[in-house]
């Protein structure tokens, strides 16, 4: 390898560096902030019968790696975008679909109705819960694609300004 080359593939690097870091500073402090702006104004009101608290700790979202996942799903996107295979990106997302599917249809199935409380409120009560659980999902993986746009036009920026040196 000649000094040239070796030089061409450090600017690379740094820039790839410079858009990764770029991309997962905004993915850990902006997607957050966006998903919970996004279901702020959303009832959690439990239906009447149904302990607040006991309500809350079935309907808030626990800390259970989504953070991490969500990071390392906006570094598979900018990694995707820098090396121009969006598809990748597609292929996620169908796998995303899937697994929130399955989850949903028979992990984390909600009961057609409970006896503590009457149906109305609970089906209102369950209508918020899935607003606010869809809302975070959807918003959450777009704030990650976008960002990682950005993160990667970042890249090419750098990549552009350091070649010109």
């Amino acid at each position: 390898m000649t000094s040239d080359q070796l030089l061409c593939l450090i600017k690379q690097l740094i820039a790839v560096i410079v858009g990764l870091i770029i991309t997962i500073i905004l993915s850990r402090f902006i997607t957050p902030i966006l998903m919970n702006l996004s279901v702020r104004d959303v009832n959690k009101e439990p239906p009447p019968g149904i302990e607040k608290e006991l309500w809350n700790s079935v309907i808030e979202p626990t800390k259970s790696g989504g953070e991490i996942l969500g990071t390392l799903e906006t570094i598979f996107f900018f990694l995707s975008l820098w090396i121009a295979h969006p598809e990748l990106i597609a292929g996620w997302l169908v796998f995303k679909v899937g697994s929130k599917w399955e989850v949903w249809s028979n992990l984390v199935k909600v009961p057609e109705k409970m006896d503590m409380t009457d149906e109305i409120n609970y089906l209102r009560a369950r209508h918020d819960w899935g607003t606010a659980v869809l809302t975070r999902f959807l918003v959450g993986t777009i704030s990650n694609i976008l960002l990682a746009m950005i993160g990667t036009a970042i890249c090419f920026g750098v990549q552009q300004l350091l070649f010109m040196l």
